[in-house]
């Protein structure tokens, strides 16, 4: 092996190159024999400095690992604790999604990010995540006591609906008949030409199927507003209220919208207020 301050040059020998096709090795497993000139890193400088490393490099750590084979900690044997290197193919969009949300500065890298998604998935869906809501659903002291607790907000929530509508702040009877009609979620890739008031305005979303309040909103340009619902590249929304659309993205299929047009954005605030006293929508601000 010849090696200079920026480069080696390492030789394969055809007495090497015979030993490991003895052993059942392929050419994908082995370098064939020839010399062969890699640049130096800084790991193969540690190797040269530590007192363990060997004058030549040996036959057994020319085979490479084979594909899909785990990258290990030391030590490590469960499988959360290895990562496995695979190839496959995802939807461009998916791929366009995770590398906008990885852009903002210190967010995790977009491979990390799906990782995440993936792993999320997988524990919501293992038999231990079933098991847990099981134990907890037939836990009656458990069971007691939330109950006793939502017995507790009930009464505050009643309490304060019932001042509410003493001093008029509550009263959204007056607005119904201005509301639009019900209509269906956008596609994502059609969410930028959701319908809505041009200019000052409020939108209300549901669940069609639960028939649940989800959220609400104004802007003094709707309709623009209403594009930040689906998160990007879709939709023009940010990280901010990130768990909105993360729901809406995931539930589109199930939701429904209308709208009101006001006269200014002022009125608009005031009926988002009512909406938000009422504290009957699953997102709440």
């Amino acid at each position: 092996m010849i090696t200079t301050d920026k480069e080696l040059t390492y030789t394969v020998t055809e007495k090497e190159y015979k030993e490991g096709l003895a052993k059942g090795w392929t050419d994908d497993d082995m370098l064939k024999p020839g010399k062969y000139k890699v640049r130096r890193s800084r790991f193969v400088v540690k190797q040269e400095n530590s007192s363990e490393q060997k004058s030549d490099l040996q036959l057994d750590k020319m085979k490479r690992l084979p594909r899909g084979n785990f990258k290990a900690k030391p030590n490590a044997s469960k499988l959360e604790n290895c990562k496995v290197k695979i190839s496959l193919y995802i939807d461009g969009d998916i791929l366009e999604y995770f590398r906008q949300r990885a852009e903002p500065p210190h967010t995790a890298p977009y491979q990390t990010q799906i990782n995440n998604e993936l792993q999320r998935i997988m524990e919501n869906d293992s038999p231990g995540a079933a098991s847990l809501e099981k134990d907890i659903l037939n836990n009656e002291e458990f069971l007691r006591a939330l109950k006793e607790k939502l017995a507790t907000v009930k009464i505050k929530e009643n309490i304060s609906f019932a001042s509410r509508i003493v001093d008029g702040t509550n009263d959204l009877s007056k607005f119904e008949d201005n509301w639009g009609v019900w209509q269906p979620m956008p596609t994502p890739k059609n969410c930028r030409n959701i319908a809505g008031p041009a200019n000052s305005g409020v939108y209300q979303i549901r669940n069609k199927e639960s028939n649940y309040l989800i959220l609400f909103g104004i802007g003094k340009k709707c309709q623009k507003r209403m594009e930040s619902l689906y998160p990007k590249p879709f939709g023009t929304g940010t990280r901010n209220n990130e768990c909105k659309r993360k729901y809406i993205l995931d539930n589109w299929k199930k939701l429904e919208y209308r709208t009101m047009e006001t006269e200014t954005i002022e009125e608009a605030k005031r009926i988002e207020d009512s909406l938000k006293a009422n504290k009957n929508h699953v997102f709440n601000t």
